[in-house]
């Protein structure tokens, strides 16, 4: 049997309560959060030394929880609603506006888009809580303290399925080298040729063969070895 004070930053009356129990998951423990403190159990959001305790089979200790511990208790962010969030990868700040609502593991083809990191390369934390694909973005993310952003981070490729990729710009004749797995995406290329700088700021898509490559990996575009030759072209000029 352990006491936790529950300081409330979310329902109308902010204030701190004391819970009780033996508490052998951290869903026990949200029940009688939502007894005491009347905060609906779907919307519970509960934070411990900077922890969004999230896996709800879990035993509070794994959490750092124990006798005496101050526990925050917070509200989930509303679905349908548009969130401004912070990414962080390899040292920057991206800013992205998503839907509440959407699928992590579609959030992680937006993150591909705009920083060129494949989604099954991707590792997303926040507030120390691994984010699982067929979550939603509000299973995790806390309206009341947007100012958290989400840690990206970076898995290896597998080595396996590496090969080397040649992309030519047709607007300037120019030839790019680029090290690339068959999972990886035609966004994770159009990402990188725009980190190179070789789009000169001008809109453009990926052509192989002639043909306009899909959105879908470089595997289902049949891009699968050494020494494919992918086309940059700009919009005006095909």
């Amino acid at each position: 049997m352990i006491s936790v004070t529950v300081k409330n930053m979310a329902w109308t009356h902010r204030h701190s309560e004391i819970v009780t129990g033996e508490f052998t998951t951290v869903a026990e423990l949200k029940r009688e959060v939502h007894r005491v403190c009347r905060a609906m159990y779907d919307m519970q959001l509960i934070v411990h030394d900077g922890k969004l305790m999230h896996d709800e089979q879990a035993h509070p200790s794994r959490y750092g929880v124990g006798q005496g511990s101050l526990i925050y208790l917070y509200k989930k962010v509303q679905v349908h609603k548009n969130v401004l969030l912070n990414f962080e990868y390899r040292g920057s700040t991206y800013p992205m506006t998503i839907e509440s609502q959407d699928l992590i593991r579609r959030l992680k083809d937006r993150i591909d888009t705009q920083i060129g990191l494949p989604p099954h390369r991707q590792e997303l934390t926040y507030m120390g809580a691994l984010m699982r694909d067929g979550d939603l973005v509000c299973d995790y993310v806390i309206g009341e303290a947007l100012t958290e952003a989400i840690q990206i981070i970076e898995l290896p490729r597998d080595e396996q399925r590496t090969f080397e990729i040649e992309v030519h710009n047709m607007a300037t004749g120019e030839c790019e080298m680029m090290t690339v797995d068959s999972m990886d995406t035609v966004n994770t290329v159009c990402a990188e040729m725009r980190r190179r700088g070789l789009h000169g700021g001008k809109d453009f898509y990926i052509t192989y063969k002639n043909q306009m490559c899909s959105w879908g990996t470089l595997e289902s575009n049949g891009i699968r070895e050494t020494g494919t030759i992918l086309q940059m072209r700009c919009s005006s000029i095909f």
